[in-house]
């Protein structure tokens, strides 16, 4: 096997093994916020589209990943990495087709946080929650319309420098005697400083996106070369055993 056959084979076995693995964690989330909320019985039904989404794209990169790390460490798994070729296509594909969509039909970033929000678990709200210093998709009075109780990280610690002497003195006499930092309830929604973050940090996310498309499109130019390279040394073989034959 040539030096170059080698770096190539190695690369694409890197590769797809990052690729199974960010595959990996997409469905490991998706399964463990669906066993930690009350949304499981609507996948049945149609109503979840994120989770489809992750689900679907988590387990095309699960798949995918698997195939071209098998295959690339299979002397005789030409067929694998075609495989492997035709799901990174197909993926990369998708994830065009599923922008255009997006697209056509104007589907706004914020109408995407709110159904991520109805969608994702308890856990992931509080994290958000704890996070941005916010409480609900739209506010406090969000949890007036259910039952479920105002969790703790939607308080924040006060900062006694912002405060007022007036309220500071309403606040030391409210807690007197307690060690405990004082806490106040955030009365903005997490909608808008999710989708202020987002606008922030627009370079951060666009670059994460264009990485993994690019780590596809290197996954699908790397597989090509490792196939021109076996069928290559497939050919320089049988070319070797006829000359040893007719020696």
């Amino acid at each position: 096997m040539s030096c170059c056959s080698f770096v190539v084979r190695h690369t694409v076995c890197f590769l797809a093994f990052v690729t199974w693995l960010l595959g990996s964690i997409i469905i490991a989330y998706v399964l463990w916020m669906l066993s930690t909320s009350t949304n499981f019985k609507n996948v049945f039904e149609g109503t979840t589209p994120v989770t489809y989404v992750l689900l679907g794209l988590g387990s095309l990169f699960f798949t995918n990943g698997l195939l071209g790390w098998m295959g690339s460490q299979n002397k005789k798994g030409s067929w694998l990495l075609k495989l492997f070729l035709l799901l990174g296509v197909l993926t990369i594909a998708a994830e065009i087709g599923g922008i255009i969509t997006l697209s056509i039909l104007k589907v706004r970033v914020s109408d995407i946080v709110e159904q991520g929000w109805m969608e994702t678990n308890p856990k992931t709200r509080h994290l958000i929650q704890e996070h941005f210093v916010c409480c609900g998709l739209t506010g406090p009075s969000e949890y007036a319309k259910t039952a479920e109780p105002i969790d703790i990280s939607c308080y924040h610690n006060l900062n006694p420098q912002d405060l007022t002497r007036e309220e500071l003195a309403s606040l030391n006499s409210t807690v007197s005697g307690s060690t405990e930092p004082m806490k106040e309830m955030s009365k903005h929604g997490c909608r808008e400083r999710i989708l202020s973050s987002l606008s922030t940090h627009k370079a951060i996310w666009i670059s994460i996106l264009g990485g993994i498309l690019l780590l596809q499109s290197l996954c699908f130019c790397l597989t090509v070369s490792a196939l021109n390279l076996k069928s290559s040394d497939s050919i320089d073989s049988l070319d070797r055993l006829h000359a040893t034959t007719y020696m």
